[in-house]
This record gives structure tokens, C-alpha cells and sequence, in this order.
């Protein structure tokens, strides 16, 4: 959780040990309905504001008065997190592969960077440093997952996401492939920049080519992960 409270200030409080149903008050009611504006998307009637941590059970939320099950923000490593990944997550983690990219085209090289996330929290990060560690498998990809390995002390990154600012190349794809890696994010797309380098190639195609099977998520961040390139 400390990443996500780096990336949502609003998380920060003293009210992390509240457990569901436990009645609150005072700055901890304050501070959820602050965190409850940010999530919710919609309005909520301030005044009818539960004094109890709901998480997000839709028959608790129902029972409160709420049109939708929408998190107390009490909670810490449950039902919050899901939300926030499917809130502001994809987009925020990606926001910390563009930083790396950042790094690694300050230092002359290709601007790609990558993070890998596991149960919300960043276990590995990358840039690319091809050109200055003269290394030519030194891929952003790469970089990040050697990262979150060593982090772990395996080489097993079941159930991790790798966010990445573009595509990865298929020596990439097979390392994502051969450390377990659950779920693949894209910014930047081969074809979308007309790579010519890169023929018809895709990340899906190679994996279709392979008969494997790989959790894709495209579309995050894309403008501006291909306007560095």
C-alpha cells in the first residue's frame, strides 16, 4: 500500500484498522466521505453518510441507502484496492512506466519503461538501457522483471501485471511468457506508429503463434506513451 498512497494522497489517515461493520466518527467519517467522493464517480447524499465501514458489499451499501456498492475507504488491502485498480490504477501505473521512460531516454536510450505490480503494489520498474550498459536484451521488459525477481527471490511472477509504454518485442513477450506474468498493459502499439522494423508483428499474433494465452489490456495512456517515440 505505501506505492498507492504515493499515488493517492487521500489514502493517507489513521484509519486503516477499522474492520467492516466497525462503527466510526469524528476525522475517520470525515476522511472516508473525502475518500468516498473520489471513488464513487457520482454524488451521494452527505447527510445519509453511513457511520459504519461498508467495503463495497452491494447488500451493505443497499442497506445504507447507497444506489451502489462504492468503498467506505476505510479499507486497506481488500475491496480498496480492487477499486482503486479499477478506478485510476491502469492509467496511474502507467503514469510510473512513462517516469521510467523518462529516465532511460535522459540517459540516451530508447524512451520505453515498464512496471510490474503484484496485489497493488509496484515489485519491479525498468527503463530501457540498451545504448548506455551497451546491452542489447537490456528491454524495459526485461529490466523490470530481473528487478521484481530479485524483489521476490523468484522467478515465479504468477498472478503480477507488467504495465508497459510500448509493446514489448517478442524477446520481451517470451520472458513476460516465461516468468508467469497474469496480465500484460500497453500504451504505445507497433502497428498504431507504422513500424516498419517490425512488419505484421503483434503481441497477440505471437501469442496465437505459440498457442498461449496471456490477460491484454490496451488503449492506456497510448497518446501520450507513443508521442515519446
Amino acid at each position: 500500500m505505501s506505492r498507492l498512497r504515493e499515488i493517492f494522497p487521500f489514502l493517507q489517515g489513521g484509519t486503516a484498522s477499522l474492520s467492516e461493520g466497525q462503527e466510526f466518527s469524528g476525522a475517520a467519517r470525515a476522511l472516508s466521505k473525502t475518500r468516498m467522493l473520489a471513488f464513487s464517480g457520482g454524488s451521494f447524499a452527505a447527510a445519509g453518510w453511513p457511520a459504519k465501514n461498508l467495503h463495497t458489499d452491494a447488500a451493505k451499501a443497499r442497506e445504507a441507502g447507497l444506489q451502489a456498492p462504492i468503498a467506505s475507504g476505510i479499507q486497506c488491502e481488500g475491496d480498496i484496492v480492487r477499486l482503486l485498480i479499477e478506478r485510476f490504477g491502469d492509467a496511474c501505473f502507467m503514469d510510473l512506466a512513462l517516469q521510467e521512460a523518462r529516465q532511460g531516454m535522459a540517459q540516451g536510450n530508447k524512451p520505453v519503461g515498464a512496471i510490474i505490480v503484484l496485489r497493488a503494489e509496484v515489485i519491479g520498474r525498468g527503463w530501457n538501457t540498451v545504448e548506455s550498459e551497451r546491452d542489447p536484451t537490456n528491454h524495459a521488459e526485461i529490466v523490470a522483471i530481473r528487478d521484481a525477481c530479485r524483489k521476490l527471490n523468484s522467478a515465479n511472477l504468477e498472478r503480477a501485471t507488467l504495465y508497459s509504454a510500448m509493446e514489448p518485442c517478442p524477446m520481451c513477450l517470451w520472458a513476460i511468457h516465461s516468468a508467469g506474468i497474469s496480465q500484460l498493459v500497453l500504451g504505445g502499439r507497433h502497428a498504431a506508429m507504422k513500424r516498419a522494423d517490425m512488419g505484421d508483428y503483434s503481441v497477440e499474433k505471437l501469442l496465437e503463434l505459440m498457442r498461449q494465452k496471456l490477460d491484454i489490456v490496451t488503449g492506456v495512456r497510448t497518446q501520450e506513451c507513443e508521442a515519446m517515440r
